[in-house]
């Protein structure tokens, strides 16, 4: 029997924890880490949808688009969000896929990036309350 299909949500600061610098290894790490357990779900006849954050990534390129704009453009807050996405979509799909391997399953393993559509008129934007970046005393 098929599980109904679970959703697992990951935050930004799952992936990188402020005690970490956000270096490729330190956050590829975590992600290995948690995918092993994802593909113990899947093992186990779970269908997987995998959300994740990307607040503290997001806020690293925009801080590396920012130093670097005399060298090159800067990209805007949606394209930096864009490539976190990615980022991030890639490690999990990656480690996901070896584990998945290694226990002799062929399940496909996608990477989609999403796109939300926000009312400029929210009075959320008032008073914002999510953080993007690096987390200071």
């Amino acid at each position: 029997m098929d599980h109904p299909i679970t959703v697992v949500a990951l935050g930004g600061n799952a992936i990188k924890s402020a005690k970490q610098r956000g270096t490729h290894a330190e956050q590829l790490d975590t992600v290995n880490r948690t995918t092993e357990h994802l593909a113990t779900l899947v093992e186990q006849g779970y269908r997987l949808v995998i959300s994740h954050g990307n607040g503290p990534q997001v806020g690293n390129l925009l801080i590396q688009h920012d130093a670097a704009k005399d060298l090159v453009p800067a990209l805007p807050m949606d394209v930096c969000g864009a490539q976190s996405q990615g980022q991030i979509g890639y490690m999990l799909q990656q480690t996901l896929r070896n584990h998945l391997k290694s226990k002799k399953m062929r399940v496909p393993v996608a990477t989609i990036v999403t796109q939300v559509q926000v009312d400029p008129a929210d009075v959320a934007f008032k008073r914002p309350t999510k953080p993007v970046g690096p987390f200071y005393d």
